[in-house]
């Protein structure tokens, strides 16, 4: 008794000295070094706006820039969206981790109910600190949900291949025209009108006056231009116009050279000749020509009485009863799930932030290996599978995460907590559940 009361102390004193040499190095490994000055990032979140229909999906562009000094170490920044009723969001990596200066893009995607009626819709997209568990900085967004946005015209557009040709003076060129629709899928078909303006000593002859483009649609056509023989060398401009007689601003215009050049002899171009259509000869069926009907005359079958047959009596073999086979034991899988009335989870909160912390997830209960052993089973006992955890709140997503606890915003009400665990190797386990409510 007397050596017990002597040697705990003594035990005593050496674990708190311990424990108080790690509380101190985990302080210094967090502390920045000095001339590190921590500035907030940059969040660039764009389009700012996006039109969407009900229940669609659309993608925006986050750019988080680091505008820590160059002495900082490299900085972990976390994402999360705030999207709110109606809207639903998502971050494709919640984590980042870049040095100072350093800039990089995460996609996130926001969408609503399909029964979210008309309206602009905001969110806003958090950058926290692992360290604070507070936010850093935000960036707002904007989702407007319209039934149909309505056509909208656009100016067509116009291609001319080549923009410039080289003739001698009484020669004939030609160019291709391409003309597309840019209307939005709503909108009708639109009748263009073609004609050209030439420079003096030039004329043009289109191969047709008009073209009828759907939206999105294109077509083409040939403008054959001819100049002068007595023509002086050098630049001739015309001009092609495509106009909408019924929509002042659905037109465009587009401009080419055609150049006089002495030392060249005048072209003529040959005329676009267009095949005949093949016209195939009609197809004649023959008349259909059905066979004469003879019927035969009819036959009465005789009459014949089979002779009695006595039925052979059979003997059955006797019932065999099937031997019982027992089911063979299925152990479940070893998987650790905490017992029946417990939880891993811990919850903590105020009116604005819940803190939310669990337990580590051992898949194996292995033995130490701080040394080498040859044998192959200990050896398998010693592997370890990293896993990470994903936080599931009211069956939302919320957090994927190496570590083993999450801070975030919150309003009063109550909450289903899931936190599951993804191994190395593909396999997912629910780790534990827990109801927790916010007055």
């Amino acid at each position: 008794m007397e050596k017990d009361f002597i040697f705990r102390p003594i035990v005593f004193f050496y674990v708190s000295l311990l424990f108080l040499m790690l509380a101190t190095f985990e302080t210094w490994a967090q502390t920045s070094p000095p001339g590190c000055v921590r500035a907030t990032p940059m969040l660039t979140l764009t389009p700012a706006r996006q039109l969407a229909f009900s229940g669609e999906t659309k993608y925006y562009n986050l750019n988080i820039r680091n505008n820590d000094s160059m002495d900082c170490p490299d900085r972990q920044i976390y994402m999360l969206v705030h999207a709110g009723n109606p809207l639903m969001g998502e971050v494709s990596h919640p984590m980042v981790s870049m040095g100072p200066g350093q800039a990089g893009d995460v996609n996130v995607w926001v969408w609503s109910d399909a029964q979210t009626t008309d309206g602009v819709h905001t969110f806003l997209v958090e950058a926290l600190d692992p360290q604070v568990q507070e936010p850093v900085n935000t960036s707002q967004g904007e989702y407007e949900i319209t039934g149909n946005p309505g056509c909208l015209n656009s100016p067509p557009a116009i291609s001319i291949n080549p923009g410039i040709h080289h003739t001698g003076a009484g020669g004939e060129v030609v160019y291709h025209i391409t003309v597309s629709n840019n209307d939005s899928a709503v909108c009708g078909a639109t009748t263009f009108d073609l004609s050209t303006q030439m420079s003096q000593g030039l004329s043009g002859q289109l191969s047709q006056g008009s073209l009828t483009l759907a939206p999105e649609g294109s077509g083409s056509l040939e403008l054959r231009v001819t100049s002068d023989s007595g023509l002086a060398p050098g630049d001739y401009q015309f001009t092609f116009m495509v106009r909408d007689s019924t929509l002042a601003n659905h037109s465009a215009q587009s401009t080419a050279l055609l150049t006089i050049d002495p030392s060249q002899p005048p072209t003529v171009e040959p005329p676009t000749v267009t095949p005949p259509p093949v016209v195939e000869p009609p197809t004649v069926e023959p008349p259909p020509v059905e066979p004469p009907s003879v019927s035969p005359p009819p036959v009465e079958p005789p009459t014949v009485e089979p002779p009695p047959i006595e039925p052979p009596t059979v003997t059955l073999p006797p019932t065999v009863e099937p031997p019982t086979v027992e089911p063979p034991t299925v152990s479940p899988p070893s998987v650790v799930i905490p017992p029946s009335g417990t939880s891993p989870i811990r919850v903590r909160s105020n009116k604005r932030w819940i803190k939310i912390k669990w337990n580590r997830f051992n898949l194996h209960r292995q033995h130490r290996c701080s040394s080498v052993r040859s044998d192959a089973d200990d050896e398998e006992r010693c592997l370890r599978p990293k896993v990470r955890y994903q936080l599931y709140i009211n069956g939302q997503l919320n957090s994927q995460t190496w570590g083993r606890k999450i801070k975030t915003a919150v309003t009063p009400g109550n909450y289903e907590i899931e936190v599951w665990v993804v191994t190395t190797d593909g396999k997912r386990f629910l780790w534990g559940t827990k109801t927790y409510r916010i007055d």
